[in-house]
């Protein structure tokens, strides 16, 4: 089963992001196919195991 983000760890690590941060995806990519409405549709998910900040956007050089 995935968990995702929902992993407490994962989830405290994400939530310490800010915009254009850089950030490291150690996972999957899935893509999951349903109907919605007769028509058939399809999403991508990112199942991810590990994640990590690797360089934070400097706000003093950031542009604009």
């Amino acid at each position: 089963m995935s968990r995702g983000l929902w992993l407490p760890g994962l989830r405290r690590e994400a939530l310490s992001w800010q915009p254009d941060d850089v950030i490291e995806v150690d996972g999957a990519l899935q893509r999951r196919f349903y109907r919605v409405a007769g028509q058939l549709v399809s999403r991508h998910e990112v199942i991810a195991r590990d994640v990590r900040r690797i360089a934070r956007m400097d706000t003093a050089t950031a542009p604009g």
